[in-house]
């Protein structure tokens, strides 16, 4: 593993092609969509993972060897660059083989697209996991964590809870949600195999650095939009000013 990155780390820098094994490592496509977050593209390969929100614009890219976790917009032009051990404490996604071990085998499978999961239990929610040959655990942790599921022993592709209370404790801002509606927190429409291209796992340059991870959540322009409506309504930062 160590002579493999260092391997990787000489080609990146001495801008050479990649060896033939990097060249034809597989390469995954999820299509998933968040009751909260909604569609979401998602490539991965055994050595990298892009996160694609296009909902929000919001773009995430982490690589082996050292697997930072880069989050950016190219519409605003701004990155947030993370440690993967920063990234996954910002989600409150601690890992170990306790947390791993705490999924209850429920002994069904489906399938999802190209693959099959398992499905799991642990708590109030049900989880359908695929353990994907080749895949890493920092490339499950991150899918996990950017959805804040419970920790993983593979690729999640669906949760489902099963009280509305759950939801409610884990989402607060659903408090009025009707008792009868509980929801998937996370959907997978589909999984397949695609060519690998290097280009899905490329961080634009040009991006100007942030520390906040909000500044990347909505772009400037929906950010204004948003302040245009609420003065007009009377309860933005205008508000008690004269118009001119």
């Amino acid at each position: 593993m160590k002579r493999t990155a260092k391997i990787l780390l000489l080609v990146s820098f001495l801008n050479l092609p990649l060896p033939s094994w990097a060249q034809t490592q597989p390469e995954w496509r999820m299509e998933q969509t968040h009751f909260l977050e909604g569609a979401h593209v998602v490539f991965f390969t055994p050595r990298a993972i892009k996160i694609v929100n296009k909902a929000s614009g919001c773009q995430l890219v982490s690589k082996a060897p050292d697997w930072t976790v880069n989050i950016f917009r190219t519409d605003d032009k701004l990155l947030c660059q993370l440690t993967l051990a920063e990234f996954l404490a910002k989600h409150n996604y601690r890992v170990g083989k306790k947390h791993r071990s705490g999924l209850i085998d429920l002994h069904r499978s489906d399938s999802f697209g190209a693959v099959k999961a398992n499905l799991y239990r642990r708590k109030d929610y049900d989880y359908w996991v695929s353990n994907i040959e080749g895949i890493p655990f920092e490339v499950v942790d991150i899918i996990a964590a950017h959805y804040r599921v419970a920790v993983m022993n593979g690729v999640v592709l669906k949760a489902v809870s099963n009280s509305t209370e759950s939801v409610k404790r884990d989402f607060t801002a659903l408090s009025f949600m009707d008792e009868k509606s509980v929801p998937n927190t996370l959907d997978t429409k589909n999984v397949k195999k695609v060519t690998y291209n290097a280009a899905d796992f490329a961080v634009p340059t040009g991006l100007r650095r942030v520390s906040d991870l909000k500044q990347l959540r909505t772009s400037t322009a929906n950010r204004d939009e948003a302040e245009s409506i609420f003065q007009q309504l009377g309860v933005g930062e205008n508000i008690g000013k004269p118009k001119h």
